[in-house]
């Protein structure tokens, strides 16, 4: 491996990969400890894109080590953990996309605080099981005959269309295709649906002051998903690319893949921590804390109802 030496590549993959780790461990752990004012099923849709990101930086720690050690247990352990981190990754914007789409979109009131954790287990556990089905794989006898030398991407069991097992690639791209444009779109609608207005108006003679607060909190969320969405079809591009167009280009298809997935770990923490500090502005320690932001909203509501109705009643006399 000519550039198993390439410091300047194997320094920014190391830090960019070990930042976005500690930074986004931070998230994980701010968000366990903090109780928001939101859906529920927001912020573990989050969660589970955040420990996606940190299965795939451990994966890109380890292939540096790799490169560094030679190890070929090593080499495994980082070739799956970068595959499921990818997968984890894509199926959790997929799954969170979802979420907002056609479970708890920000634009309907009914049911909006309440969480359903059969739901959650629902839509995780077969996002989970896909994950790590396509990830394992590659270590099975369909994917053990290549040595790490001859991948188009060092450690990453992707084969050329030609060889023994190259279909299993084709299967992991064109899962990936479909789950990174499938949330593209829901995200998409649900966003033009709130920004626009359409069906998910809020019918009311007054303003609905609590689900106006999830509205803007929901328009913030999306946007989050829809950077986080944009740079992953960019960095999935580079990937799918670089597996299949040169074979022959080792290290450089290996950098080019290592180097856009560490950025994007990099990304990621900082799109969480801006995710933290946005839900940060109604939320406290405990649960009966939680609820007094909506109880504050809910009397300011009154009040203005009560407002409206004494004018209503004042003009009438």
């Amino acid at each position: 491996m000519g550039d198993t030496h390439n410091t300047p590549l194997t320094f920014i993959v190391l830090v960019c990969s070990v930042v976005g780790l500690v930074n986004t461990l931070v998230s994980i752990f701010y968000k366990q400890r903090k109780q928001f004012s939101l859906p529920k099923l927001w912020k573990y849709a989050y969660l589970s894109i955040d420990f996606g990101h940190v299965f795939l930086s451990v994966g890109l720690i380890l292939s540096i080590s790799f490169k560094l050690s030679g190890s070929e247990p090593v080499c495994r352990a980082a070739g799956f953990l970068i595959v499921f981190g990818v997968f984890d990754c894509i199926c959790g914007l997929l799954t969170a996309g979802i979420i907002l789409f056609g479970i708890y979109n920000p634009g309907k009131s009914s049911q909006i605080s309440a969480f359903h954790r059969n739901i959650f287990l629902v839509i995780i556990i077969p996002e989970k099981f896909v994950s790590l089905l396509l990830s394992v794989l590659p270590l099975t006898p369909l994917g053990d005959n290549l040595s790490p030398r001859s991948l188009a991407v060092s450690c990453v069991r992707i084969k050329q269309l030609d060889e023994d097992g190259g279909e299993l690639g084709l299967v992991n791209f064109g899962v990936l295709w479909l789950s990174i444009l499938i949330a593209f779109l829901t995200c998409v609608i649900s966003a033009i649906k709130l920004w626009k207005g359409f069906s998910n108006r809020i019918h009311s003679t007054t303003v609905n002051v609590w689900q106006s607060q999830l509205v803007i909190d929901g328009k913030r969320f999306q946007k989050i998903l829809l950077c986080e969405l944009t740079v992953w079809i960019i960095v999935l591009f580079l990937f799918n690319f670089v597996t299949y167009y040169d074979s022959g280009q080792l290290d450089s298809a290996t950098w080019i893949v290592l180097v856009s997935l560490s950025l994007t770990t990099i990304f990621h923490s900082v799109c969480s921590q801006l995710g933290n500090a946005m839900w940060s502005l109604c939320c406290c320690g405990s649960t009966r804390d939680v609820e007094e932001p909506h109880h504050k909203l809910k009397r300011l509501e009154l009040i203005k109802v009560e407002v409206s109705n004494i004018n209503v009643i004042t003009l009438q006399h």
